[in-house]
């Protein structure tokens, strides 16, 4: 069960032009679910600094109670692996920690 003292990394892919030019791979809702799950962490008693949050496409931090521009980022290769890495280090230095990550778009949801 996620506790207070977790630490989360949500992750909402929409934008798939990268891969595929024409916008036919494109999803709608991936952003709004990773928000969601933002809001879900805070009502579950997580802090802001706890939580990270990659949209592709930049979310309007003001939607984020407690975020700052710390906590939200692009959900790109690099973006990704940076925040799987922060992730990895806050459980690493955490005893007892939970971490879920949440990534909603093709790849479905995982946590």
């Amino acid at each position: 069960m996620l506790k207070g003292d977790g630490f989360a990394l949500f992750i909402g892919v929409d934008d798939y032009r990268a891969y595929d030019p024409s916008g036919a791979a494109n999803l709608r809702g991936s952003v709004n679910d990773a928000v969601a799950f933002w809001r879900m962490g805070r009502q579950l008693g997580l802090a802001p600094e706890r939580m990270r949050l990659l949209t592709s496409g930049r979310v309007d931090l003001a939607r984020l109670d407690g975020a700052t521009e710390a906590n939200g980022g692009d959900a790109n290769a690099q973006g990704i692996l940076s925040g799987v890495r922060w992730l990895a280090a806050r459980l690493a230095e955490a005893t007892g920690a939970t971490g879920p990550t949440g990534a909603t778009g093709a790849t479905g949801l995982f946590m």
